[in-house]
């Protein structure tokens, strides 16, 4: 269950991290979605993830998302409840973006079509992921997660974006976009249009200064079979890939 990397992050040696496919080689199926299909292996693919980056499985961390703009910080003070008991206790915490400094604590998002975007500072060694769908990116996701990221001094981050549905199908309705978003449209119809979510969110980033570098992977999730898509699945919740990432100890 070899992830995909980027090589900005690779770079760095005191951070691991990687983009997980939908299904394995045989096209088994690696979801890590909760209340996807079977807990038992959702739960059973988050020990292997957690293996595979040598951390606790308690100590993979992933939010119950929602499509919000809610960012959580997680230190010394607050992990414990963070932390994997339960099903229960992992839907407890709502939010789309992780940001950390802790090491050995692996912060990870479920996606099937949405961005995963995973960011490291390479001074002040905070790692953050962002879950940034379509309704996360139009609402601010990471305009929050960004200045969460300044207020605890952070000026030299990488952004890499995973694996997400692009640009040529993620329809949606016209009056769902801002209009000051209507450069990373294209129309389809009277009442549609299709979004650059990719490039909405690039675009966002470049607009931080403390971002010092972006990249994307270029997979597209609808048409690449390795991967689950929710638009691809007509809109049909069948499970969930993980992308994440670990600070290690110096």
């Amino acid at each position: 269950m070899k992830p995909i990397q980027n090589i900005l992050l690779n770079k760095y040696k005191n951070v691991k991290h990687g983009f997980f496919r939908g299904f394995d080689s045989k096209g088994v199926s690696l979801s890590v979605g909760i209340n996807i299909g079977n807990n038992e292996v959702a739960i059973n693919n988050r020990q292997r993830i957690a293996s595979y980056f040598g951390v606790e499985f308690n100590n993979l961390i992933i939010l119950n998302q929602k499509h919000s703009n809610i960012v959580h910080v997680i230190n010394d003070s607050n992990i414990n409840k963070y932390k994997y008991t339960s099903i229960e206790n992992a839907l407890n915490n709502e939010g789309d973006a992780i940001i950390t400094n802790i090491p050995n604590i692996l912060i990870g998002v479920n996606t099937a079509d949405c961005a995963p975007i995973l960011l490291f500072d390479h001074i002040k060694n905070y790692i953050a992921v962002i879950h940034s769908g379509w309704r996360g990116t139009l609402g601010n996701i990471v305009e929050n997660t960004i200045t969460e990221l300044k207020e605890l001094g952070c000026n030299h981050l990488i952004a890499s974006i995973g694996p997400c549905i692009s640009k040529d199908n993620l329809e949606l309705e016209r009056k769902l976009i801002p209009n000051i978003y209507k450069k990373f449209t294209k129309d389809t119809s009277e009442e549609k249009c299709c979004l650059d979510m990719t490039g909405l969110i690039i675009s966002k980033l470049h607009n931080y200064k403390i971002i010092e570098n972006i990249s994307s992977v270029n997979i597209n999730t609808f048409t690449n079979k390795n991967f689950y898509s929710y638009r691809r699945s007509k809109q049909k919740r069948e499970g969930l890939q993980f992308s994440g990432i670990l600070l290690l100890d110096n």
